[in-house]
């Protein structure tokens, strides 16, 4: 989860990658055709295209880089993105580096992306404690920034994508860029780092909605709030909680009644508190097995641990269950050059 009350928020795997050899080639010389006026305007478009198809999940993401905001390896919602996004990647290609003045992006590959892991406020949608300015001037730097070639940028921050006022964070940085045409995505409310990751096609995580905040927050005191909000919802599968005898075009209090009559909101209130008892039991163990070593050596330790491995599937399933995510293809915002895409 990546939100904190000022709050800020939090933020919260893919088969391994295979190597492909190309197939040889016979050398020969090929007489470039002189370029027209027509290639020339079409260029920035092709390439664009070229590197959101190369960033996106539809080919076997060969490498990526992480740049991590905050004391990750003690922070389980930040260590929880870090692990997931390396868990499926070769240890060559596992690089972690910290997000800040010295961050050196410049050895980025042809098409590799840029995953930013950290905090961010509620109000504001930033990155807790970098300033947009101040970011996208590391990104550009002429030294150490991001090379023309590279593929595009996710957020993995709480509200990346929404416009609290100011623009979106990826808006912003999307529009600072110096080297034009690539993508920048930002998640649409809270995000969880989850096996999601693996299940993206976009090696996106999972996004809880900002209008089901009580869900992220978990305060004894809002049970009754989180029992009328779930129950006007209405389910968005039908393999979960309520089983698959539902209809998905009635709310959940509606689908209860039809099933359990003047019983229904007890049984709505007690699947609550169950839900409560069980998120909370899930954090609570995910803060104590973090081993508080180095970020990369925390995510190596945590990979070969299989109680780590389960809470975060236990974790995913029970906000599944609940029908809590967003659906996946609507979990984040993508902007190109300022623009929504």
């Amino acid at each position: 989860m990546l939100a904190r009350a000022q709050s800020t928020s939090v933020p919260q795997p893919s088969p391994p990658p295979r190597d492909t050899a190309p197939a040889p080639t016979v050398a020969r010389e090929v007489r470039a055709a002189p370029p027209s006026a027509r290639a020339d305007a079409l260029a920035p478009t092709l390439a664009a295209s070229v590197r959101h198809r190369a960033g996106s999940g539809g080919r076997a993401m060969l490498q990526r880089l992480i740049a991590v905001n905050g004391d990750a390896q003690n922070d389980y919602a930040l260590m929880k993105q870090v692990q997931q996004l390396r868990a499926p990647l070769k240890q060559t290609h596992r690089r972690v580096i910290a997000l800040n003045a010295l961050s050196d992006f410049s050895g980025m590959k042809t098409n590799e992306d840029l995953f930013i892991v950290s905090h961010g406020w509620s109000d504001s949608g930033k990155l807790k404690g970098v300033e947009t300015d101040k970011l996208i001037g590391w990104l550009n730097d002429a030294n150490k920034g991001v090379p023309a070639n590279f593929g595009r940028i996710v957020l993995l921050s709480c509200y990346g994508g929404m416009d609290k006022g100011q623009g979106a964070l990826a808006e912003n940085i999307s529009a600072g860029l110096k080297h034009r045409g690539h993508r920048v995505e930002g998640a649409l409310g809270f995000s969880f780092g989850t096996t999601a990751f693996s299940k993206s096609t976009e090696r996106h995580s999972s996004v809880l909605p900002e209008n089901l905040r009580v869900f992220y927050e978990l305060k004894a005191d809002q049970l009754d709030e989180m029992a009328n909000t779930w129950g006007a919802m209405n389910p968005s599968h039908q393999h979960g909680i309520l089983g698959d005898a539902i209809n998905r075009g009635q709310t959940i209090r509606q689908n209860m009644r039809a099933k359990f009559g003047g019983q229904a909101d007890g049984r709505i209130a007690a699947l609550i508190k169950d839900f409560q008892e069980e998120a909370k039991r899930i954090e609570e163990r995910l803060k104590r097995l973090l081993p508080g070593d180095s970020i990369e050596a925390s995510a190596d330790a945590l990979q070969s641990n299989p109680s780590w491995t389960d809470a975060i599937r236990r974790q995913y399933k029970l906000f599944d269950d609940y029908y809590l995510w967003t659906s996946p293809e609507t979990a984040f915002q993508a902007f190109v050059d300022g623009n929504a895409v």
